[in-house]
């Protein structure tokens, strides 16, 4: 959730360290032998501290904060960012913390490809300063950004088909809910394998860091990149594929959720919504309704009800929302609790009502509720619509 709320750390501070450095070398280019080394030696000093500040991002490029209401960086961001890699990659782009600070600026600008390459440095430096937070990191971007290419692939197909696509809003909705039959053929052709293998290369560095000291939140990357998974094979309708991916998904989820528990995290919702999700999906072809664990759902309304007493945001907010849509699905009753579910997602709306928040709401429950409707009763299925249609206008991608 909290991907695009970053800010950008250890960078700017280069503004007035490089040019300092700059002015003591030229102040010092006639002098003797001996001021020379004394020179060199403050240089090597004030180079460690300039690192070591870099790293600890005790100072920060502003500007990099996430506008909350566009979703978009404020123009200007990329291009200091650019300037001050153009000046110092090659005095310190080889020192893994540097080339981390640099990763942490690019991710939070949301440029991934940037970002990516430099996490992939980081990781590579041989001095092996980089934290561990960089596997994390370009584990994560890999296969977020595996699957915003085949997301673009299938916007591809469906603008051909004009308003037809576009009915239900921007066709990027319903990506993750598979291509229609006549598309199918056409998406054989964009670069799912591609996008495969890249996830599969992100898993590989995800579960790497996992398996060495799991956490909640190395756990739950792993889950997100199955989820990423799972909305490519939906998406060539390879049902097979999907539900292994769903599997793994939820095997994923449900070690953070035991993790969480067990360490009585702040952030338990988060891991355990995701479990929910995965496993309404992988039990939406059942007659009869799940119903969750009672002490789950207790234990994750008091850590919402917490969140939201005491640090609260949209994010925290909004999923308690989506833990009663999960809940009426569960019970095979999303008609019943519709309108005091659609009374909630309303109030917060009207408190915050950016449409790439909302965009994200969206996207997640997209990935339940279709699968769910596929087999549900009438009242059932409509209650979908209703509630799809209601979040696609506080996304602004509603049709007229």
């Amino acid at each position: 959730m909290g991907d695009r709320q970053q800010h950008v750390g250890g960078v700017s501070m280069l503004w007035r360290s490089g040019l300092a450095l700059h002015r003591r070398r030229t102040r010092c280019a006639a002098t003797d032998h001996v001021a020379r080394r004394r020179v060199r030696r403050h240089r090597g000093v004030e180079d460690a501290g300039a690192r070591a500040r870099i790293a600890r991002g005790e100072e920060q490029v502003p500007e990099a904060a996430v506008e909350r209401e566009s979703g978009r960086v404020p123009e200007g961001t990329a291009a200091k960012i650019r300037h001050l890699e153009a000046r110092f990659r090659s005095l310190w782009g080889d020192i893994g913390e540097v080339a981390e600070a640099f990763g942490n600026a690019w991710a939070a600008t949301a440029d991934p490809a940037a970002a990516i390459a430099w996490y992939t440095r980081a990781l590579d430096a041989n001095d092996g300063t980089a934290s561990l937070k960089v596997v994390e990191q370009l584990g994560n971007l890999r296969a977020r950004n595996a699957w915003a290419t085949v997301e673009k692939a299938l916007n591809e197909i469906a603008r051909p088909a004009g308003k037809a696509a576009g009915k239900r809003g921007k066709p990027r909705r319903s990506a993750g809910r598979g291509t229609a039959k006549g598309d199918r053929a056409k998406a054989q052709n964009a670069p799912f394998d591609d996008a495969r293998k890249e996830i599969a290369a992100a898993l590989a560095l995800l579960e790497r860091v996992a398996q060495l000291q799991p956490t909640v939140e190395r756990e739950s990357l792993c889950g997100s990149a199955w989820h990423r998974v799972a909305m490519i094979e939906a998406a060539v309708a390879d049902e097979r594929e999907e539900a292994k991916a769903i599997e793994n998904m939820k095997a994923a989820y449900a070690s953070a959720v035991k993790i969480a528990r067990k360490s009585k995290a702040d952030n338990l919702f988060y891991p355990a919504l995701n479990w929910m999700a995965a496993e309404l999906i992988a039990n939406a072809g059942k007659r009869a309704s799940h119903r969750f664990d009672r002490g789950l759902l207790e234990e994750v309304r008091a850590n919402l009800a917490a969140k939201t007493r005491d640090d609260p945001d949209f994010w925290s907010v909004a999923a308690l929302a989506d833990l009663r849509v999960y809940e009426a699905l569960a019970e095979g009753n999303l008609a019943g609790a519709l309108e005091s579910i659609m009374r909630d997602y309303r109030d917060l709306h009207a408190r915050v009502s950016a449409p790439w928040m909302w965009g994200s709401v969206l996207d997640q429950l997209c990935f339940v509720l279709p699968k769910y409707a596929k087999r549900a009763s009438a009242p059932e299925r409509q209650a979908v619509e209703t509630l799809m249609r209601l979040l696609e206008t506080f996304t602004g991608a509603a049709a007229d």
